[in-house]
This record gives C-alpha cells, structure tokens and sequence, in this order.
C-alpha cells in the first residue's frame, strides 16, 4: 500500500476483488431522476458506495468528486440510504491514491 494513501485511511478492507478505501467526501450524482447529493463512504479504482438520504434507481449516472473530473458509472445495487455505483472506466491507482490523500476525509 502506497504511503500516501495510508495518511488518508479510516478503515482499508478487502471486498470481493477491489480494495477499498473508507473515507468520507461529498458526491455528487446526476441521473435520469435528477441530482443527488450525498457522501463518498468508500472507493476502490472499479467502484463508490455512496450514502444519500434518497438514492437513485439503478442505471447510469455522472459522479462528480471534489478534485477529480465528472466521470460516468452505473448504481448497480440500491439501498435504503446508500447505493454503488461501479465506473465506467477505473480509476488508475495513482489518481485514486493522490484523491484519497488530498480529498478523502472532506465530510
């Protein structure tokens, strides 16, 4: 695990293949239903869990992350008060580590 991402750790766990990385950021997302706004709970390069107070239906969405470009993904589970959207195109490492250090505990 590279240094600078373990500055900016809460909590760092395996989950299915992705590493993930719990942090506390704002997100914001933009679907077919409108906006949403909630808080970044943990990332890996392939995927977010977000938790929002009314979550969007499943299917594609922009996200916008303080410090990193909108980029596209898909909600492709739902939850009472959180949702996960797997991206499009994964985060390389080095830009997730350096958002992670810089933007990761924002709350």
């Amino acid at each position: 695990m590279a240094k600078d991402r373990q500055a900016a750790l809460v909590r760092k766990d395996r989950i299915g293949e992705a590493d993930r990385t719990f942090v506390a950021s704002p997100v914001s997302l933009k679907a077919d239903q409108g906006r949403f706004h909630g808080i970044a709970c943990d990332v890996s390069e392939s995927g977010i869990k977000v938790v929002l107070d009314q979550p969007p239906q499943l299917g594609p969405v922009s996200i916008k992350l303080i410090g990193l470009p909108t980029f596209s993904g898909q909600v492709c589970w739902r939850r009472p008060g959180s949702i996960g959207v797997q991206l499009a195109t994964p985060l390389p490492p080095e830009v997730l580590d350096s958002w992670i250090k810089h933007h990761g505990n924002e709350e």
